[in-house]
C-alpha cells in the first residue's frame, strides 16, 4: 500500500485504472472487427434491402437506384417515428412510388417496421414486413414466408376500401385476423392505413424531391407531441413495456414508485443530454458499449447521492438504483432518439418519458397501497422530511386490506389492469377520431350532380 494513500482512494485508482483497460481493449477489439466486416455487412443490407424494394416497386417500372434516391420524414402520429426512410422510385424524372420505412410502435411484443409502398395514385404496391418481435406461430403470420396476409394490402387504398374498412374483421372492416392474434394484424392495418393518410397529406414532399432542412426542421415533431409521447403515446411501462422489473418489485406504495421514478427520470435526462451532445463524435461501432457507460456514471451518482440524502429510502429500493443501469427504456432512448437529434429535443424526450414512467410507478403503487394496506403516501417521510410524515392518508382504522395487493401477484395483476384501461381508452379516442375523419372525408366528397 502507498503511503499517504487511504485504502479507498486506493481501490478506487485501481478499479477506475483497470475499467480504462478493459474499455480500451474492447474498444480496439470492436474497432478491429469493425474494419474485418464493415464493407460486406454493408453489402448484405443492401442486397437484402434492393431484394425488398424491388418486390413492392419492380425494376421494370424504374430506372433510378431505388436505394440511395432516398429522404427521410418525420410524423410520429402517422409514421410512427422521427426519422423514417422514404426511397423514391423514378422512371425518368417522374416519381412512380414512395416506398415509407413505418413502424409500428404498438404491436403486441415490440415495435413493427415495415416498407410499404405507395405509388403515385395513392394505391398500394404492397407491404412486407421488415422486422418483428411476435409470437412464433401466432403473430408472425404477418410475415410472407408465413402467410399470404400482408398480401392483402396490394392495390389498396384509402378509397379501396373508404376509411371506415381499414380494420380488421373483428372490428367492422375487411382484413383478416389471426386466431388468438388480433393485437398484431389490428397494428399493422392501422399502420398502413396512416401511412396511406401520410402520403396524401405529404405526398410532393415524398415523391418529387429530397426535402432541404429546412423542410426537415419544420417536419419534427414539435415539443407538444414528444411530451404526449412520453406520457401517454409511447409510456414506457404501458406501451413499451420497458422497465419492469423495478416498476413491479418496488411498487407496493405510492412513496416507493415516486422515489425510484425521480431517479429514473434524473438518468433518462441526463444520460439522453450527453448522448445527443456527442452524437457526432461517436462512432457507430462502438456507440452501445460508450451509451453504457455514460449511463452507469449518471446511475452510480445518483445512487452514491440518495445514500446520502435519502438513505432510508435508499435501504428500502436497495438494488434496484444500480439496476436502473439495465433498464431497457434509458437504453432504447438513448440508441433511438437522443443519438439521432438535438440537445434540446433530447431532453424534452428524456424528461416526457422519465415524468411518464414516474407516473405509472406511482399510479401502481398508489393502487397497491390503497388495496393491500388501507393507506396512501405513507413512509412520505422517508423523501420530504418529517414534515411530510403527515401527509399519509388513512382509509379507516379497521380497514385490515389485501395482503394479495402488495405482494408479487399484485404487482402482476394491477399492472394489467393499468393496461387494460389505457387500451380501452386509446379504443374509444380512436373510433372518435374515425368518426371526425369519416365526417370530414364525406364533407370533402364532391356532390353527384
Amino acid at each position: 500500500m502507498a503511503e499517504g494513500v487511504p485504502v479507498n482512494k486506493q481501490r478506487i485508482l485501481i478499479a477506475g485504472l483497470l475499467l480504462a483497460m478493459f474499455s480500451a481493449a474492447g474498444t480496439g477489439l470492436v474497432a478491429f472487427t469493425h474494419q474485418q466486416t464493415a464493407e460486406r455487412i454493408a453489402a448484405n443490407e443492401r442486397e437484402a434491402l434492393l431484394r425488398s424494394l424491388t418486390a413492392l416497386v419492380p425494376e421494370s417500372s424504374i430506372d433510378n437506384d431505388i436505394v440511395s434516391d432516398r429522404t427521410s420524414v418525420s410524423s410520429v402520429e402517422l409514421l410512427g417515428g422521427t426519422e423514417i426512410d422514404v426511397y423514391l422510385g423514378r422512371k425518368g424524372v417522374e416519381p412512380v412510388a414512395a416506398v415509407f420505412a413505418s413502424v409500428v410502435p404498438d404491436g403486441y411484443s415490440g415495435p413493427i417496421k415495415l416498407l410499404v409502398a405507395v405509388r403515385v395514385d395513392g394505391t398500394l404496391g404492397g407491404v412486407r414486413i421488415v422486422s418483428h418481435k411476435e409470437t412464433p406461430g401466432l403473430g408472425d403470420k404477418v410475415e410472407e414466408r408465413r402467410s399470404d396476409w400482408v398480401y392483402s394490402f396490394n392495390d389498396k387504398s384509402l378509397d379501396n376500401p373508404d376509411i371506415s374498412g381499414w380494420k380488421v374483421k373483428r372490428d367492422g372492416g375487411i382484413f383478416d385476423q389471426f386466431a388468438g392474434a388480433t393485437i398484431t394484424p389490428r397494428s399493422i392495418v392501422k399502420a398502413v392505413k396512416n401511412t396511406l393518410i401520410y402520403f396524401r397529406e405529404n405526398g410532393r414532399a415524398c415523391s418529387v424531391a429530397k426535402l432541404s432542412p429546412r423542410s426537415k426542421r419544420m417536419a419534427e415533431t414539435g415539443y407538444g407531441t414528444l411530451i404526449k409521447e412520453g406520457l401517454w403515446g409511447n409510456n414506457q411501462a404501458l406501451v413499451a413495456l420497458l422497465g419492469l422489473c423495478p416498476l413491479l418489485a418496488v411498487t407496493n406504495t405510492a412513496i416507493n414508485g415516486l422515489g425510484l421514478g425521480i431517479a429514473t427520470t434524473l438518468v433518462l435526462t441526463l444520460s439522453n443530454t450527453t448522448v445527443s451532445l456527442i452524437r457526432n463524435m461517436v462512432r457507430k461501432e462502438v456507440r452501445l458499449p460508450i451509451f453504457v457507460i455514460v449511463i452507469a456514471s449518471f446511475v452510480t451518482a445518483v445512487e452514491l447521492s440518495m445514500n446520502a440524502w435519502f438513505h432510508e429510502l435508499y435501504k428500502i429500493l436497495g438494488i434496484f438504483i444500480p439496476l436502473i443501469v439495465t433498464n431497457c427504456a434509458i437504453i432504447g432512448r438513448a440508441e433511438a432518439f437522443a443519438s439521432k437529434n438535438r440537445v434540446d429535443r433530447a431532453i424534452v424526450d428524456g424528461l416526457a418519458m422519465g415524468v411518464g414512467f414516474t407516473l405509472a410507478l406511482v399510479a401502481l403503487g398508489a393502487m397497491r397501497e390503497i388495496i393491500g394496506m388501507g393507506t396512501l403516501f405513507s413512509q412520505a417521510d422517508l423523501m420530504f422530511g418529517e414534515a411530510a410524515a403527515g401527509l399519509t392518508i388513512s382509509f379507516g382504522d379497521n380497514f385490515q386490506g389485501m395482503l394479495l395487493a402488495i405482494l408479487p401477484p399484485g404487482a402482476f395483476i394491477g399492472l394489467g389492469l393499468m393496461i387494460a384501461l389505457k387500451n380501452v381508452i386509446d379504443a374509444r379516442l380512436q373510433k372518435r377520431r374515425s368518426r371526425i375523419s369519416a365526417s370530414e372525408t364525406a364533407e370533402m366528397a364532391p356532390s353527384p350532380s
